[in-house]
């Protein structure tokens, strides 16, 4: 159905969202991912009716409902319309019409559905180049695609994120001027920066519902543990009158910390922690018994490495 809305002055991509002058009286937004939710979130708050369309039968389908769900309250508070289980039909000269044919009013369309490589006609079989089924650039471990030939970042498979662009670059190059090294990390954080954020890095979280514990099984680590320090008793989101999340740590049977996630102001600050603490194989009590600064939000993260320790400081077990 999408092919009905071609590119154009209404008609925009999310890179045409980020290059308006001047704010929307109305703005729909098709997909429900994290670009539709971010840029949704940034416009309602600056004066846009947002309605965000979604064919899935929630907003961030991939993302685990207990850190989703904040996120649905805070949109509604805004005063953001979503209509998910429906497609976009057709444009209109006033906005658009979905599948069951409710007419959505929008001076503005924004198309955030994804992209997809445009490796098609690019003629790399010429260059020995091979492409994988989705159509990226299949490199080895230092990023070589061919010799004299390195691609990194949207060209290649895994998550689109500028930060997983950035380190594959300092590979590639460390291979060009002949230093070792190779592209393996342990993990690589996300983060959606919605309102409010989310951050993810490692294993995902073994169960979807609110127990201080959950558990769970994978092939590479056994039996998981995820434990959840909510925000509520933490002293930086009390001060800051941002309780609703919570932060998850994710251990295996021995206590080392394969998973993090958190949903709350600044857990995109997390990111750095969590994933060196996933690439040093660090355990919970490593974490835990590493002072963090007070009153911070990394605290959070301190406190359910406690509480998955056994001994919680402000939660209960």
């Amino acid at each position: 159905m999408l092919e009905a809305f071609s590119l154009g002055e209404r008609i925009m991509s999310s890179t045409g969202a980020l290059a308006l002058t001047s704010v929307p009286a109305s703005m729909a937004i098709i997909g429900g991912g994290y670009i539709g939710v971010e840029l949704g979130t940034a416009w309602a708050k600056l004066g846009s009716q947002v309605t965000i369309v979604d064919a899935a039968d929630t907003i961030l389908s991939q993302v685990a409902p207990v850190l989703r769900q904040p996120v649905e309250r805070r949109l509604a508070a805004l005063g953001i319309q979503v209509r998910v289980g429906v497609t976009a039909d057709q444009p209109t000269a006033h906005g658009l019409v979905l599948d069951t044919g409710e007419h959505i009013g929008a001076d503005v369309i924004v198309v955030a559905v994804g992209r997809r490589p445009n490796s098609d006609n690019a003629s790399l079989d010429t260059l020995e180049i091979e492409l994988d089924s989705q159509g990226h650039i299949g490199v080895d471990a230092q990023m070589r695609a061919a010799s004299g030939i390195y691609a990194i970042g949207d060209l290649v498979a895994g998550p689109a994120l500028a930060h997983k662009a950035s380190a594959e670059a300092e590979t590639a190059v460390d291979a060009i001027v002949g230093r070792p090294g190779s592209f393996s990390p342990a993990a690589i954080p996300e983060v959606i920066f919605s309102d409010p954020e989310i951050m993810s890095v490692g294993e995902p979280l073994p169960s979807a519902d609110f127990s201080t514990k959950a558990h769970g099984s994978t092939k590479d680590h056994g039996t998981l543990v995820s434990h959840r320090f909510p925000h509520v008793a933490s002293a930086r989101a009390r001060t800051i009158g941002e309780t609703s999340g919570a932060t998850y740590v994710v251990t295996d049977e021995h206590g080392t910390v394969v998973g993090v996630h958190s949903v709350g102001p600044h857990a995109s600050e997390l990111a750095g922690e969590a994933t060196l603490a996933i690439e040093l194989a660090a355990t919970v009590e490593d974490i835990a018994r590493t002072i963090h600064a007070h009153p911070t939000m990394s605290e959070s993260l301190a406190e359910a490495s406690w509480l998955a320790h056994g001994h919680p400081l402000h939660v209960r077990r």
